[in-house]
């Protein structure tokens, strides 16, 4: 698990109204929450090799009615420690929300490959199993 504050996509996520972010003492801590249900928010960065880029952005870019088969596809990947591919996700611990974004290496840094996608309900009990 990592630390939501170190998040890449930690200001496209607190942007939105389905967040709630707030920090803790001196801002060494920093937890959120997802509104509607009042569940907390945990934080995920596996990192892949280059060549799952294509599964990994059909996941994120999948219908929901895909969504599931897309799901098995990345659950099958093998995660690399230090990948050039970066899945960044804040799933809610109810499962009833989650937050992805795609990086992608330029050989030293991590730039945003996709935009900030959120599902929701059904969509994001099918996407927390990844984690």
């Amino acid at each position: 698990m990592a630390n939501i504050k170190k998040l890449q996509m930690i200001g496209a996520l607190s942007a939105d109204a389905r967040v709630s972010i707030k920090k803790g003492f001196l801002g060494l801590t920093m937890t959120a929450v997802y509104n509607t249900t009042g569940s907390k928010l945990s934080a995920y960065n596996p990192e892949y090799r280059h060549e799952n880029l294509t599964a990994l952005t059909n996941l994120l870019n999948a219908p929901s009615a895909q969504l599931e088969a897309a799901t098995q596809k990345v659950k099958a990947l093998t995660m690399s420690v230090y990948g050039q591919v970066k899945l960044e996700a804040v799933v809610s611990d109810d499962h009833q929300f989650v937050a992805l974004q795609l990086f992608q290496t330029d050989g030293f840094y991590f730039t945003a490959a996709t935009d900030l996608k959120i599902f929701e309900g059904e969509d994001a009990q099918i996407l927390a199993s990844l984690f």
